[in-house]
């Protein structure tokens, strides 16, 4: 984050919900028997989003850089909570392999919209859970994420997983912030960034390498052991390291 100085069995239906928050009714394209907060152990949830929903939603976005090879299929890599008092966001790594016997790994994080009917490029699919119905998006586009991610930095928080450790780091002698506003930058290529506070910026890298990101590595390189002062300062970040 930088200151920005300049397994039950799913069966697609076509069933209408009732209008809830006063919006339109929506046909719910996918139903599931468990409930979201179980959504990753359900097999038929993995498979229908492995399929059709993430083939189709990711083929759609600038970040997304297979366009030029032929998509073979799309495996959950991890998955992961970030939990509020109000909502369960989940942060998913994919692996995307390509019939020309190659791979690329993306980040989404994931989250089920109850109300209005979210931007249409965050959608992912209509879909029906035990305890919750309704929209399946890019959480990035939902303003209670961005501020839990924010949040979350400031408060350097480390969670250790089963094989991996989700880590939010604030550098040294940076304080803490209060959070105000975000908003997603413009137009986006091959990652998504965030501004906060019209003060930071934080990028989403959309296609991630399990190994050091040179983008990460030489702005903190630039910002902390270099006298080249023309890039905005290295304050924080989120990462997984695995086990």
């Amino acid at each position: 984050m930088n200151p920005s100085t300049p397994s039950e069995e799913h069966t697609p239906k076509s069933n209408v919900l009732p209008d809830e928050a006063n919006i339109t009714s929506i046909k719910v394209k996918f139903s599931f028997k468990s409930n979201w907060n179980k959504a990753f152990s359900n097999k038929d949830f993995v498979s229908a989003l492995t399929g059709e929903m993430l083939t189709d939603y990711i083929i759609s976005k600038r970040w997304y850089a297979g366009k030029a090879s032929t998509l073979k299929y799309i495996e959950v890599t991890d998955s992961f909570e970030i939990a509020t008092k109000n909502n369960l966001y989940y942060g998913l790594v994919i692996e995307v392999n390509f019939k020309e016997a190659f791979f690329q790994n993306y980040f989404i994080p994931l989250y089920l919209h109850l109300g209005p009917k979210p931007s249409d490029e965050s959608i992912i699919s209509t879909v029906a859970f035990k305890d919750k119905q309704g929209y399946l998006m890019d959480a990035i586009h939902h303003d209670e994420f961005r501020q839990t991610v924010f949040e979350l930095i400031n408060s350097r928080k480390k969670e250790k997983l089963e094989h991996a450790t989700i880590e939010y780091h604030r550098t040294t002698g940076i304080a803490p912030a209060a959070y105000k506003n975000s908003k997603l930058m413009g137009v986006e290529q091959s990652n998504t960034s965030v501004i906060y506070n019209e003060e930071y910026v934080l990028k989403f890298f959309r296609r991630v390498y399990f190994s050091t990101n040179p983008d990460y590595e030489i702005g903190r390189f630039l910002s902390k052991q270099s006298i080249f002062k023309h890039t905005p300062d290295y304050v924080g970040s989120m990462s997984i390291e695995y086990r």
